[in-house]
């Protein structure tokens, strides 16, 4: 008899799992994206994150509001930088409805999960209707429920419960929706707590890098300095070859990869972006007795900005993957070619990839982090980064559209491809 329960019991379990998939999996996508992003797409996504942190400093009650096009913006800004990934929301008076496909591979079941589901106006926080994974259909007082215990287990100190009962109001008319948070919640100390606990999850897991080698390398390029103000222009070479030389010596019982990420990483906060550190970890309680270089002189095909979108993008590379990192880049021409922008410059995207194709290259492979190891240390900038002085810079929103049409057109694609050809030539990527 317990031999019978035993293997029934073994069934259920081998059973279950492959049922589920099996009504979870589609063989065809729920939705396509067909437009890809464009000059407004980026603009709205901006206001929408500036409304957005406002209100997470607001301590009385306070109400989002945010359109379709808006949504739809994020939405074509996810898809672009994962080609896996396919959404879009129709608004109504009567609600928000989300179709989103995201394609998977290798499963015998179908290529997509698709999921489907209606936010419905409401008096007392979120109320969602009825949730379709696939052919599961799931009560959506069920889902939120399954969400908010998960990221009360995840995150901890009950924040799922606490975000959930932020929500006051949930109302729609034909043009936005509008969520209204309780005034007894403070925004502002929710945002700390999870903030804290997210980065209690990072340190734990250590997901994007080895904070205490990063640390090391970091205090390195303090060392390296200091540089004068009205001193001429340095090159990015000047800092990329000794570190790059001191990332070999370690590897020899270390791994070359994670030597090389904790350099890129220590490169993109100290002569990139700080803001690198909310995913490393803090490195601000260094040795701040070490003079500073003054980083406005080094450059990147002598120019600063260059060495910005290369150092930014490769930092992109490590805690994303190329595809994201490389939409960043683009919205941040879009957004250069809107009204008052410095314009859409073919020139900072070169800079972008091939920042990306740095990071991919130092990270590829234990073999591949080697071999790059040996090239950095005694390279030129020549052997790294190629002229792309001829591209086109500063087109504005216009020029751009009579020129290129948008981002998937194919005098677009054209350039992208002549930009990773130039770089396939240089010699650290041959």
């Amino acid at each position: 008899m317990l031999r019978k329960v035993f293997i029934l019991g073994l069934m259920l379990a081998i059973m279950t799992p492959i049922y589920l998939l099996s009504q979870v999996l589609d063989s065809r996508p729920l939705v396509i994206q067909e437009n890809p992003p464009a000059a407004e797409d980026a603009r709205k996504i901006k206001a929408l994150v500036k409304r957005t942190l406002r209100l997470m400093e607001q301590r009385d009650q306070a109400t989002l509001s945010v359109t379709e096009a808006e949504l739809n913006a994020v939405v074509t800004f996810l898809a672009r930088g994962s080609s896996r990934l396919s959404g879009q929301f129709r608004l109504s008076k009567q609600g928000l409805e989300g179709i989103f496909s995201i394609r998977l591979k290798g499963t015998p079941f179908g290529e997509y999960c698709n999921l489907f589901f209606i936010l419905l106006p409401s008096e007392k926080g979120l109320v969602v209707d009825q949730i379709e994974l696939g052919e599961l259909k799931v009560p959506g007082s069920l889902a939120l429920k399954i969400a908010q215990k998960g990221a009360d287990i995840l995150l901890g100190e009950q924040i799922g419960s606490q975000i959930l009962d932020a929500v006051k109001q949930v109302a729609f008319s034909q043009e936005q929706m509008s969520v209204t948070f309780a005034p007894r919640v403070q925004l502002a100390a929710l945002k700390k707590r999870l903030q804290a606990r997210i980065n209690e999850l990072r340190d734990d897991y250590g997901q994007f890098g080895n904070l205490e080698k990063i640390r090391y390398y970091h205090q390195r390029l303090l060392e390296m300095g200091p540089l004068n103000s009205d001193q001429e222009q340095i090159s990015l070479t000047r800092f990329m070859s000794p570190l790059f030389r001191l990332a070999e010596i370690r590897s020899q019982q270390a791994s070359p990869v994670t030597e090389n990420q904790a350099a890129l990483y220590a490169l993109a906060i100290y002569l990139g972006s700080r803001q690198f550190q909310k995913f490393t970890g803090n490195i601000s309680d260094l040795d701040t007795r070490v003079p500073k270089t003054n980083k406005a002189n080094v450059v990147l095909s002598n120019r600063r900005d260059l060495c910005l979108h290369f150092l930014v993008s490769s930092g992109l590379k490590l805690i994303s993957d190329s595809e994201m990192g490389f939409t960043v880049g683009e919205y941040k021409e879009l957004l250069d070619s809107s009204r008052g922008g410095s314009g859409f410059s073919f020139v900072d995207l070169a800079a972008d990839r091939a920042g990306l194709a740095f990071a991919e290259r130092a990270t590829r492979s234990t073999e591949s982090a080697g071999e790059f190891q040996r090239i950095m240390a005694q390279a030129t900038e020549e052997d790294y980064f190629a002229n792309f002085s001829d591209l086109e810079e500063g087109l504005d929103q216009q020029h751009f559209a009579e020129q290129y049409g948008d981002i998937d057109s194919e005098q677009y694609k054209s350039i992208v491809r002549l930009i990773d050809q130039r770089l396939s030539t240089l010699l650290l990527y041959q």
